[in-house]
């Protein structure tokens, strides 16, 4: 199956995700959809971006980008680059408050 809705990314991303401690999380804490970004760590590969917030209130990213080798690559990143955040017109890239995104991206890339 391929993922084409933002909740079915996250039920993927709940699914498959081998940190265990970032995937209940995801499974039992908050979940905010990030939307897609032109780069997602530790790839130079476009993909998107959730964070999750455990019921112990910490915070996770997770990043999903295309692999080649391995089809999708999901893994825990460190932080979100949001000069790369790209947006959309489906909320699968928007996320869940485009409207905030792009101020992250516009305050991030004026500090550059």
């Amino acid at each position: 199956m391929t993922p084409r809705t933002r909740d079915q990314m996250i039920a993927y991303i709940q699914a498959n995700l081998m940190h265990t401690t970032a995937a209940s999380a995801v499974r039992d804490g908050s979940v905010e959809w990030l939307g897609g970004f032109s780069k997602v760590f530790p790839s130079d590969k476009p993909g998107w971006i959730l964070k999750a917030v455990s019921r112990f209130k910490k915070t996770w990213y997770v990043g999903v980008a295309p692999d080649g080798k391995f089809g999708v690559r999901i893994s825990v990143i460190p932080e979100v680059l949001w000069e790369d955040y790209e947006g959309g017109t489906s909320v699968l890239y928007s996320g869940d408050r485009p409207e905030v995104y792009c101020k992250f991206r516009e305050i991030k890339k004026e500090r550059m």
